[in-house]
């Protein structure tokens, strides 16, 4: 047998492959690269980096998520292509401050990681950054596949009310906003927008694409993206906007050792931090009017220990809820039993689907669903009665294609999920605080310890501005996550209060088991 020869690094192809093209025919520098990208060529790209990458219809993009998840990196990598594959492109890269584009920030990113990427594998050229001599600002050129040049700059606006006068007359065909959660106002979009669009001869999407970790559903971000482009009655989302969630599990090898226990580390006792830099999630900063806080215990209320992995099981004898508050953007599910024993009736919440600020299509939901079950079934070691509830926007809401929820949701299961309608009239979510706040109070409402986002929801969940802790008032929640969390927990307690759910049977004296699970 012969010496197994040595394989080629990504950067010794591009070079075989440029070369290969220079010995056949001697090609102006910019076509030698065009050919390279024709044959394939790509930078190096996490999943997510990926689906960003390849978008050519979004006009209004948001990468969000956790710290160092690579949003910034993607964001630049779309950047250099679409510099490289339009004539007469403009891009611009826009910071609050100075600071957040240097000694790490997107500006340097830009020179000293993504185009050296670019230069190595593709052999795109590009000049050295230079500052302009009227603005201070800097600039590179880089030589696009026509071979002449497309423009980045880099723009600091502090002030949301001097945006539109320091674009003004700029004709952008990209824009990316980085850090944009330290950014406070929507005239970092509807200002921006103006100026995107208008450039001639750039055959790609003109876009502006924001990269931002978290901040809560308050921040006009989350207004603009979340919210804006889903139509309240169809659910469907405006095409021209893409949100993409970027896991820090995906770019977690290409940080430095240790970088993700120290981000943990940073965020430890600040639950509302460690849901933003940690998970990726929107989470609001509590007023100080939280609406549990008098009556929610850790120690109390939850049960198990998740860093083991244990939580509370279902008990065979009963049956399992399924609650449910879907949505385009937010849907959580919850599992629940009502337990009776000889001397109390318990309510016992025991699993979670949390899937709030994702965009996950009701097919996979259900098929996650229906997942649980056969797990829960497999643990019980019976086929377990499951009563589904929603609310009635989940039967009288007509989605685009005519469809409601409820029966999308049965016809994927074929049958297996067949959702009730809880009550939903006025005062009803009055009700349902003040049932669960009852629960709470006589110790008659038990969490698993590894149901982190109903435990983050009981401490976070908090009153709207203006509402009070007192009267009818106290009915009405920050709009938010947490709600929704919230909502499908209650659902089926305010069903059964009511008479509209099958709870099952009395067994004598049960209790809910703690032992561990996967």
């Amino acid at each position: 047998m012969g010496r197994r020869t040595k394989k080629a690094t990504r950067e010794e192809q591009a070079d075989l492959v440029l070369g290969a093209m220079s010995a056949q025919a001697p090609l102006p520098r910019h076509a030698v690269a065009a050919q390279a990208y024709a044959l394939g060529w790509r930078p190096r790209l996490t999943p997510t980096q990926r689906v960003l990458y390849d978008d050519h219809d979004a006009a209004y993009i948001l990468c969000h998520g956790e710290r160092a998840g690579g949003k910034t990196v993607g964001a630049l990598h779309k950047l250099v292509r679409h510099c490289f594959l339009n004539e007469n492109a403009f891009a611009c890269i826009i910071v609050r401050e100075v600071g957040q584009s240097r000694e790490g920030g997107a500006w340097d990113k830009l020179v000293d990681m993504v185009l050296p990427e670019w230069k190595t594998g593709l052999g795109l050229h590009y000049t050295t950054p230079e500052h302009d001599r009227e603005t201070k600002k800097p600039f590179i050129w880089i030589e696009n596949r026509f071979g002449s040049g497309s423009k980045v700059s880099c723009i600091s606006m502090p002030v949301a009310g001097h945006v539109g006068d320091k674009i003004k007359g700029r004709e952008f065909s990209f824009v990316l906003v980085d850090e944009a959660q330290t950014t406070f106002s929507d005239e970092y979009f509807t200002s921006i927008v103006q100026q995107v669009g208008r450039r001639l001869a750039v055959e790609d999407v003109q876009c502006v694409v924001y990269c931002a970790n978290p901040k809560g559903p308050s921040h006009w971000l989350y207004k603009r993206f979340f919210v804006i482009p889903f139509d309240e009655q169809t659910r469907e989302k405006d095409p021209a906007y893409a949100l993409y969630h970027f896991p820090i599990s995906e770019n977690i090898n290409n940080l430095p050792a240790g970088y993700y226990d120290r981000v943990i580390e940073a965020t430890r006792g600040d639950p509302v931090e460690q849901a933003r830099m940690v998970r990726g999630e929107w989470v609001d900063r509590p007023t100080g009017q939280a609406v549990f806080a008098h009556c929610y215990s850790e120690q109390m209320h939850v049960k198990g220990d998740a860093i083991k992995g244990q939580g509370i099981l279902p008990h065979p004898a009963f049956v399992i809820m399924v609650g449910y508050d879907l949505g385009p953007v937010h849907t959580s599910i919850h599992f629940l039993q009502r337990i009776t024993t000889s001397d109390k009736t318990v309510w016992v919440v025991f699993d979670e689907i949390p899937l709030v600020a994702r965009q996950v299509p009701y097919r996979q939901v259900a098929a996650m669903v229906m997942g649980r079950m056969d797990y829960w079934n497999k643990v019980c070691k019976k086929e377990m009665t499951y009563d589904h509830i929603s609310d009635d926007s989940a039967f009288n809401q007509i989605r685009g294609d005519g469809s409601v929820d409820a029966l999308l949701f049965q016809n994927e299961s074929k049958g297996r999920i067949r959702m009730r309608a809880a009550p939903k009239g006025k005062g009803s979510v009055a009700e349902r605080v003040r049932l669960v706040t009852e629960l709470l109070q006589q110790e008659e409402l038990l969490i698993s310890a590894t149901c982190m986002r109903t435990r983050q929801m009981f401490r976070l969940l908090d009153y709207a501005p203006g509402s009070a802790n007192t009267g009818e008032t106290a009915s009405k929640p920050r709009k938010g996550p947490e709600v929704h969390v919230f909502d499908s927990l209650s659902y089926p307690i305010l069903a059964v209060q009511v008479g509209r759910a099958f709870v099952g049977w009395t067994v004598g004296k049960a209790a809910p088991a703690l032992v561990a699970f996967g």
